[in-house]
Formats: structure tokens, C-alpha cells, sequence
């Protein structure tokens, strides 16, 4: 099974933990086991939070944008932008 670790520093303007990005992995996820234990370095605060989890949804497929290099990103838009042009619909 996946899992993720995550280390939550505390704030003390706030006097509370970010969990914010824990709260968004946990989105779409089965959690089958965690555990968390709190530790301070140089004075600073922690939870270390480790989860277990089942993903729920399939992740999305890539999109081809995503998988092109520097070189290939000016032609992929030229193209994408050609196709949206409503003169060249007449080949």
C-alpha cells in the first residue's frame, strides 16, 4: 500500500499546526492506518503524521501539455491555436 509521511511545523503567531496539505491529500483517499508523533527541533515544534492509505478515485491521465519539453511547447500551442481558428475548419 502507498503511504506519506508528513511533518507539521507549528506557528506561534497562530499557536496552531498548518494542516492544511494534509487536509487536501486526505481528499479521495481510504486511510487504512496513521500515526503521528510530536517532536521539536532547535526549539521549533512538530507532528510528524504518517499515513497509510487506498486511493479511492483513478488518478486523471496526463494531459499531452504535461509531457512536453521547452522545444515542443511553442508548436503544441501554435497547433492547438491554428485548430481553434474557425477559417481552417475548410481543409
Amino acid at each position: 500500500m502507498p503511504f506519506r509521511l508528513f511533518a507539521l511545523a507549528f506557528d506561534p503567531a497562530t499557536r496552531t499546526f498548518d494542516e492544511d496539505e494534509l487536509n487536501r491529500f486526505c481528499l479521495g483517499k481510504r486511510l487504512l492506518s496513521h500515526r503521528a508523533e510530536f517532536f521539536t527541533v532547535d526549539g521549533h515544534a512538530y507532528w510528524s503524521v504518517f499515513l497509510e492509505y487506498e486511493p479511492l478515485l483513478e488518478p486523471r491521465p496526463k494531459k499531452v501539455e504535461d509531457e512536453l519539453d521547452v522545444r515542443e511547447r511553442p508548436l503544441f500551442d501554435a497547433l492547438r491555436q491554428w485548430r481553434r481558428d474557425p477559417r481552417q475548419r475548410n481543409w
